[in-house]
Order: C-alpha cells, then sequence, then structure tokens
C-alpha cells in the first residue's frame, strides 16, 4: 500500500508532540539544549602528613579551573545530559609548601577536556561519562598508575569537582526563606580514603550585614544559603601491591565542613565581551584569575544562573597505620580545602 500524505501527516504529527512534550519538561533552571554559562572555579587545600617521628611534610596549592557547561540533551524524566569542559587550569604555589614542584604558577595544557554528566531537575549529578579519561589527562598518570588514580578518585569525588554550580536548583522566585536540600560533598585523601559529607543547604534571607551580599541587599527576594555538613570517612579499597605502603586504622580526630551560598538576582546580565549590563569580570569585588573565553556573546532573555556564588570548605585530621613490608608505622594527617564557584557574568548564554 503507498504512503499517503495522511500517513505522513500523522507521522509528523507524532514526531511533533513527542520532540514537544520532551522539550517541554522541567529541566534544572529550566535550561534547554544550546544553553551554556562558565565558571571559574578555584580550590586551595593544605595538606600536613608526619609518618613516625620524622618531620612532618607540608603541602600547600591552590588551583584555579575555567570551565564551559553546555546543554546537550533532555532525557527521559527531565534529566539533563550537560557537557562539562575544561577551558583553562593553573596551579600556583600557596604560603607555606614543602613540595618542590610547586615553585611557581604552573600552566596545564588541557584544552577542551570534556566530560557529560546527566544531572536531574534538583541538580543532583547521576552520572557522568569520561571521567576516567579526563582524570588520567587532570593528573597525567600512565598505566601503571591508573588503578591506583581511580581508588583515591571514585566517580562521586570526580562529580564533587564540577557539580558544584548546580547545588542551587532553583531560581531565586522558587526558593523560599527556610527551605532545604541535601548534597554529597566527596573529598578523595588518596591512600587514606574519602571523606564523604551529607551536606544540608538551608536557604535564609539576607542580612546586609556579609560584603558579599550588601548589593543585593535592596532586593527582598535575595537569599544566602547556608551549608553545614555531617562528614565520615571511608575505608580506601584494600591494595595489593607488596611495594606500595597501605593504610589502615583511621581515626578520625576532627572533621567539619561549612559553607555559604549567594544566589544570584533573577535578572539576566550582559554576555562577557559586551559593555552593557552587569557583569562580574568588571566588577571591583571580583577579579577573577583566569580570562573568560570569548565567543559566547547572546544572553538569553529572562534566563540567569541563580548561583552567583558557592564557597565550600572541609577541615578533616586523624591517624593512621602505615604498612610496608610487614612493618607498621603511625601517621597523623590533616587537611583543609576550600572550594569556591563564581558564575562568570551571571547569564545563561546561546
Amino acid at each position: 500500500m503507498p504512503f499517503s500524505v495522511a500517513d505522513f501527516a500523522q507521522v509528523l504529527l507524532v514526531i511533533c508532540t513527542v520532540t514537544s512534550a520532551c522539550s517541554a519538561q522541567p529541566t534544572i533552571w529550566g535550561l534547554q539544549p544550546g544553553d551554556r554559562f562558565q565558571a571559574e572555579i578555584q580550590v586551595s587545600r593544605r595538606t600536613e602528613i608526619r609518618i613516625g617521628d620524622a618531620v612532618a611534610t607540608k603541602s600547600d596549592s591552590i588551583d584555579t579551573l575555567l570551565l564551559r557547561y553546555t546543554a546537550e540533551n533532555i532525557l527521559p524524566g527531565g534529566d539533563l545530559a550537560v557537557r562539562v569542559s575544561v577551558m583553562d587550569v593553573t596551579r600556583r604555589p600557596g604560603e607555606v609548601s614543602d613540595s618542590p614542584n610547586l615553585t611557581g604558577v604552573q600552566q596545564f595544557t588541557l584544552k577542551h577536556l570534556t566530560v557529560v554528566a546527566v544531572v536531574d531537575v534538583d541538580g543532583v549529578v547521576k552520572g557522568i561519562s569520561g571521567w576516567q579519561e579526563a582524570l588520567r589527562e587532570l593528573t597525567n598518570a600512565g598505566r601503571a598508575e591508573t588503578s591506583l588514580l581511580l581508588n583515591a578518585v571514585p566517580e562521586d569525588t570526580f562529580a564533587t569537582w564540577i557539580a558544584s554550580p548546580f547545588w542551587i536548583p532553583k531560581s531565586v522566585s522558587q526558593i523560599r526563606s527556610d527551605d532545604k536540600w541535601e548534597r554529597i560533598h566527596q573529598l578523595s585523601l588518596g591512600w587514606l580514603g574519602q571523606i564523604r559529607t551529607i551536606a544540608t543547604c538551608h536557604a535564609k534571607p539576607v542580612t546586609g550585614d556579609s560584603d558579599d551580599t550588601s548589593e543585593l541587599a535592596s532586593d527582598r527576594s535575595i537569599v544566602e544559603v547556608a551549608i553545614t555538613g555531617n562528614c565520615r570517612h571511608v575505608t580506601p579499597q584494600p591494595r595489593t601491591e607488596a611495594t606500595q605502603p597501605t593504610f589502615g586504622d583511621f581515626v578520625p580526630e576532627g572533621m567539619t565542613f561549612s559553607g555559604t551560598g549567594i544566589l544570584n538576582p533573577a535578572k539576566t546580565a550582559a554576555p562577557p565581551d559586551s559593555s552593557d549590563g552587569d557583569d562580574d569580570t568588571k566588577d571591583s569585588s571580583f577579579e577573577p584569575l583566569l580570562t573568560p573565553i570569548p565567543g559566547i556573546n547572546r544572553a538569553r532573555p529572562g534566563q540567569s544562573c541563580p548561583l552567583k556564588s558557592l564557597t565550600l570548605s572541609i577541615d578533616c585530621s586523624g591517624t593512621a597505620t602505615m604498612t610496608l613490608d610487614d612493618r607498621q608505622t603511625p601517621v597523623h594527617f590533616r587537611h583543609s580545602q576550600q572550594q569556591t564557584t563564581r558564575i562568570l557574568s551571571n547569564a545563561v548564554y546561546r
């Protein structure tokens, strides 16, 4: 039987209906395929390790990443496939470091290193594709080091690095004072295991006392998000390499987690290369360490990132036992880390 014009019209109607229903599904922030934004993430960390009676070794560094987030596809249920591209990375030593490898600012050649994250409508990263390959490239790990690396930095830990913009799941107008929601934060301690935190985000009215929020205090819809966390240690996977030390008997001495999120006014800012509107790169209170990548030059009307900035701080210390060649040695460590995420220009672009 020949395919009639009426049959074709029915098929076209079904396709249009399915496409329309898919695109009409709610997504995180209402993002649609083609929407994108940029974030600068700065991670400062300090680690101190003392093995036995030896003098403690200190490491202190500051990493800055410029990431571009691009909405790719809307999946069933409103999950969104988001391509996360590393546009620039630098590392510089902190105030105190015993590492001979940190003698100045290091620039990494990681242009367009990309992973794809699946983000649900509540801003939870449900999975990441390409993270193992990205991790190897980020750390320049060889084949022999890959298995150790993947044990030290599992997928949940990698997700923590890129998920911070989505810790604020709704626009300013949708968040009510005293709203609460949870996020998972996971920190790698290398061979010592992981610190896994269930973080509680609590929306609070802006008081106007903070320097970060004073410019927004006139907008009564603006809220600040206070973040607290319940931390626990995750034991590292057992390793069988006879030439490598193993760590056990972890005893935490202290683990604290806190943070603050500053929400963005419900307005769309100008693109980074425009002279109009509000642009964080021109705000005297915000000096980006990396130069925003050009090419995002058309703001989507009425669409802005709910998050202005997010700062997460974790501090942990404890003891463990290192075993090597059947000899056991006590280890004492302390690690503190602060991660600050800033959305550049506060807007979503096409």
